[in-house]
């Protein structure tokens, strides 16, 4: 079943957002959950499948964990200021980037893909690296 929920700003118009499909922030925490519950329950198996297995120590699970919670923080401050600071580029996501993405040659896709992904993946970075 989908449910369309209208997008604030719009006026009441026909522009909607599709809230069938899961977003990013959703999988993330789905996955993260699951990989807790499954690193709690798999320490019987691992004992079982070699006596001689050590349990992970919860310091290294815990700066996962703070990985994780720096990258959530780092994309919702970092949308949300873009929108705030230039509104014209919020509008423009909201409503004519995916239609302009579509429309460029694939070699453009990868590019701009690529770009944008290492780009976050170093401001990641330097921000972990400026926590630690």
């Amino acid at each position: 079943m989908t449910t369309l929920v209208l997008s604030p700003g719009t006026g009441g118009s026909a522009l909607a957002r599709d809230r069938s499909q899961p977003n990013g922030t959703s999988l993330l925490l789905a996955t993260l959950l699951l990989a807790t519950l499954l690193l709690v329950y798999a320490v019987p198996w691992l004992r079982w499948f070699d006596p001689t297995a050590a349990v992970v120590d919860i310091g290294a699970v815990s700066l996962v964990w703070l990985a994780v919670v720096a990258l959530i923080l780092f994309l919702t401050v970092s949308r949300w200021l873009l929108g705030m600071l230039w509104p014209v580029l919020r509008d423009y996501r909201n409503h004519h980037f995916s239609p302009n993405f579509k429309s460029l040659l694939p070699w453009q896709k990868i590019t701009f893909y690529l770009v944008i992904y290492f780009g976050l993946l170093y401001a990641f970075v330097c921000c972990l690296v400026a926590v630690f």
